[in-house]
């Protein structure tokens, strides 16, 4: 692809997100209008429900089995529309965006997840003499898994944003994560949860109804559900609202481009490091090309060994100290080339360990083979570089040892002159 055709690329994706911009901040508008549309209907109702006895305990209950009933019944619909499936080049690998703990998720989470919880309980703080075994049960589902999520979401994402912090590869768990196996896994599990607890509360709301006082039945119910609605409106504004970088990106890859005539190859590995993210593939392939070259010019050096050795022998003997520090120098070389090798060997293989279980879990083939077939080519590296180095130190702390005998000779001669 030429430069031009890169430039058009950039500017056809800032054109993308210019219109998504734009059709978000339409949303966020109407989501706004009805935000304050469905407030203003509260206030009246929060009158009448405060006027009922227990009122606001019996709303809090009913607000809780709703909540999670319209949620996870959206859930349960949503799954089976998702695709596992991913094309050839579809697992993709992306470090550039910097760690960081995502606030508005996590009060969404608190929002979906714990606020239902403590509207259930307080509500069955008030109904507890006439709470249901299935009431009473259902209660202690909800708080257990959905607790349990909870924190187990919580958990992935500060176990990952560690991750990113302190290294260049990506987290095992978001890695393996795009696998078709972990994705089919990962659905299926969250739709059995879905189904239990949509029944499950659905079911929970009708009996809660029940025990309510008939007369304020309807008041608590029309409360209820706008309150509802509020939360997911709130839910809502807070997704479309997220801040997005990908188009400040675009523009400084473009000014860059024009400004500072960045080579094709550039553009494309910014393109695919800011924006798109790596194939899996070529990422590994460009890790593995990374070790191979330490590895040959450690072989390099290796290999020069014989050379450096007979340039050392024609150095006129008296020259000892010379002869001397061309073995030291020569040492040197080679054992920070090999040590810069072995770091960025020993990084890959480590990561490369801590994947391959993670990946067994899930038994997913086209994985495992781009792992094993990453294993391999490590292993063919050590092969080569196995055997030369150790024998080339050893050749030269030979000859070292030599000189410094030489070095013992010149100086008791000298004393005995």
């Amino acid at each position: 692809m030429e430069d031009n055709n890169y430039l058009d690329y950039i500017r056809v994706l800032r054109d993308r997100e210019d219109s998504k911009g734009k059709r978000a901040g339409i949303t966020t508008w109407g989501l706004l209008v009805a935000f304050i549309y469905v407030c203003w209907q509260i206030i009246p109702e929060l009158g009448k429900v405060q006027a009922c006895a227990d009122g606001i305990a019996y709303a809090a209950g009913l607000l809780g089995y709703m909540q999670l009933a319209v949620i996870f019944t959206i859930v349960l619909i949503d799954i089976p529309w998702q695709t596992t499936e991913r094309g050839k080049f579809g697992h993709r690998i992306s470090m550039y965006r910097a760690a960081q703990y995502p606030q508005r998720g996590v009060l969404v989470l608190l929002l979906t997840m714990i606020l239902p919880i403590v509207c259930q309980q307080y509500g069955a703080s008030v109904l507890s003499p006439n709470l249901g075994k299935w009431l009473y049960f259902q209660n202690i589902f909800n708080t257990v898994v959905l607790i349990s999520i909870f924190i187990a979401i919580i958990l992935v994402v500060v176990a990952i944003s560690y991750y990113r912090a302190r290294s260049e590869f990506p987290s095992p768990i978001a890695f393996v994560a795009q696998g078709r196996n972990a994705e089919k896994w990962g659905s299926a599990v969250f739709w059995i949860l879905a189904l239990i607890l949509s029944v499950g509360n659905i079911l929970s709301l009708y009996l809660y109804a029940q025990a309510i006082p008939p007369a304020s039945v309807v008041v608590l119910l029309q409360f209820s559900f706008d309150v509802l609605l509020v939360i997911l409106i709130l839910v809502m504004l807070l997704k479309a609202t997220s801040v997005d970088e990908t188009s400040t990106r675009l523009e400084a890859l473009e000014r860059d481009a024009v400004l500072h005539g960045l080579e094709q190859t550039t553009i494309r590995e910014r393109i695919q490091e800011e924006l798109l993210g790596f194939e899996a593939g070529e990422w590994l392939r460009k890790k593995i090309s990374l070790v191979r070259s330490k590895a040959s010019r450690v072989c390099e050096i290796a290999h020069q060994s014989n050379q450096v050795l007979k340039e050392i022998q024609d150095i006129n003997p008296e020259y000892v100290l010379e002869q001397q520090g061309r073995i030291n120098h020569y040492i040197d070389t080679l054992t920070t080339l090999f040590d810069e090798y072995r770091l960025e060997f020993d990084k890959f293989e480590k990561w490369l360990n801590s994947v391959q279980p993670t990946a067994a879990i899930y038994k997913d083939a086209p994985i495992m083979s781009l792992l094993m077939d990453v294993r391999n080519q490590l292993g063919e590296v050590r092969k080569e570089i196995g055997a030369e180095v150790p024998q080339a130190l050893s050749n030269m702390k030979t000859a070292l040892s030599k000189v410094k005998e030489n070095v013992d000779e010149l100086a008791s001669g000298i004393k005995s002159s």
